[in-house]
């Protein structure tokens, strides 16, 4: 590793569910997080209905004059036109598993050790508008709310363990949530 922040106390830190995490003038709260069907855009823009796990976000900015600009957890994490090269598409795929790997996505996990997939479809800003990095502006004292789906969480966990990179608002590292399961609507 590359030894930290030298923070001493055993790994991160998780902040349950029902806290705000405060990230500079931005808060970030999970409002919700249930089992249902929800409808994503596939690659061809068609709707379809699946049995996913919806994680809402509300994202405050609470400082009086500085805008942030978010880019949605939803979406690839990376302007697809810039990691998509036509003449090396195969480069293309392996710069776009790299981020997927090297915590540029949200990542969903429970305490037996799964890890969950997260449905990229949720956004379809990327896929209509050719790329997608365009970043929500969250102007002073308002909020935005986004919801991120995950492949449903298996039956008897006690715990999920939600991800968020700050890059995706301009930060480093990592805001990390723990969800006990009967918080979760609809979980098995």
């Amino acid at each position: 590793g590359d030894g930290g922040d030298g923070d001493t106390s055993d790994g991160p830190q998780w902040i349950p569910m029902s806290k705000t995490a405060v990230y500079g003038p931005l808060a970030v709260e999970v409002v919700s997080v249930k089992v249902g069907r929800f409808s994503v855009p596939d690659l061809l823009g068609d709707r379809r209905s699946m049995e996913l796990l919806g994680v809402t976000v509300r994202l405050t900015n609470r400082s009086d004059r500085r805008k942030i600009d978010y880019m949605s957890w939803t979406g690839p994490g990376i302007n697809l036109r810039d990691a998509v090269d036509s003449r090396n598409p195969l480069a293309s795929l392996s710069k776009l598993a790299q981020g997927a790997k090297s915590g540029m996505r949200p990542t969903l996990t429970d305490d037996i050790g799964n890890r969950y997939q997260q449905h990229i479809g949720a956004s379809t800003d990327y896929l209509m508008g050719g790329g997608g990095a365009k970043p929500t502006s969250i102007r002073p004292g308002s909020s935005t709310e986004d919801t991120i789906l995950f492949e449903q969480p298996v039956p008897n966990v006690s715990e999920l363990r939600l991800q968020l990179p700050a890059r995706y608002f301009g930060g480093k590292g990592m805001l990390r949530f723990s969800i006990p399961a009967e918080r979760v609507e609809g979980l098995e």
